[in-house]
Formats: structure tokens, sequence, C-alpha cells
């Protein structure tokens, strides 16, 4: 089967930092926000230490949301007739018959999640928190917690749509590889684009 080169190690390096920072941070905030949940700050040492892990933990997402801006903010911010098509149709989610022309290498859904959730949200909840760090306001704390809510409900929708429900994209973020027959199907324009035919 052939395979197509769809991330750089340099781009699977960071989804892992920023993956892993996020699960702290995640964890760590649902342990300050609810008190029938702080027992989950115990896997941190406690919440001396989880406070801590939450704010240095803060600063490596930063970065890595900064970092992502390198590879994924130009395709993001592009806009043409197949992100039209994919608007149009909620992406195929509610009809199994739906046609999509060929994507590019970012498809409109996933472009949203990227400028929405990672850029919106990581940036507004890294600066409420640097905010919050500095001198807690209650703006920071309003805005901190709508965007945790927010991303608390988008990323295990974005993790079940790279693993269970998309079977054989996961690799993408180990060996950074896809079968030509996935990126035809899903990524066509890219992958005329590319030459990869």
């Amino acid at each position: 089967m052939k395979m197509v080169q769809k991330t750089t190690a340099g781009e699977r390096i960071n989804h892992w930092a920023m993956m892993i920072s996020f699960t702290v941070l995640f964890l760590t905030g649902f342990g300050f926000a609810f008190h029938s949940l702080n027992w989950l700050n115990t896997i941190f040492g406690g919440n001396a230490l989880a406070s801590l892990f939450h704010k240095w933990g803060g600063l490596v997402f930063l970065v890595t949301v900064l970092i992502s801006l390198g590879s994924y903010f130009a395709e993001s911010i592009s806009y043409g007739p197949e992100d039209k098509a994919w608007l149009d149709s909620y992406g195929g989610y509610l009809s199994r018959n739906v046609e999509l022309p060929p994507q590019g290498k970012m498809n409109f859904g996933q472009k949203l999640f990227y400028l929405i959730v990672v850029i919106g949200c990581g940036l507004l909840i890294s600066a409420s928190g640097i905010a919050l760090w500095l001198g807690p306001g209650p703006w920071s704390h309003v805005l901190h917690n709508l965007a945790f809510a927010l991303m608390a409900f988008a990323v295990p929708v974005h993790i079940y749509l790279a693993t269970a429900a998309n079977p054989g994209v996961f690799r993408v973020m180990t060996r950074g590889t896809v079968s030509l027959e996935y990126a035809k199907k899903h990524y066509g324009k890219w992958v005329k684009e590319m030459g990869l035919e």
C-alpha cells in the first residue's frame, strides 16, 4: 500500500507537546474548577504542585500554539469552492449520500477547528491564564472559563474524529503518513497539487 507524507517530524513533535500540555491543563483545570474533582490534583502531588504544573504547562501550550502558526495558519485562512461545498453540506456528516469535491490539505472543518479552537481559544485561554497568574480579575476568570468550556467539548470530538471515526488516520501523528487511497478520497485537491497521484 502506497503511503504519502502529510506531516513533518517537527509538526508531530509540536502536536504531541500540545496534546500532553493540554492534557495536564485539562485535568488540573477540572481539579481547580470543581471541588468534587479536586482529587484529580493528587495525581500531580496535591494542589500546590498541580498549580505549578498548570502554570508552566500553560506556557508550554502557548508556545506550541504559536509554533503551529508556521504549519497551519496559511492553509487555514485560504478559502475556495471546495470549502464552500464542505460548509454547504456540513462536511457530509448529516448524510451518507453527499459527494464532496476534492479537498485541499485541510478541509473546511479542520480549518475552522484550527482557527477557532487552537488559535482563538488557545490564545484566549493562554492570555487570560497569564493575567490570572499575574493578578486575578473577574474578566480573566470569565474568559478563561469560556475558552476552557469550548475546548473541553471540541478537543475530545477532534480526538474521536482523528482516531475511531477514521481508522488509519492516527498514523499521521505517529509516522506522518496516510495511505494514498485515503489521501485521494479525503484530500484529492492536495494530492493533485503535490503530484502524488
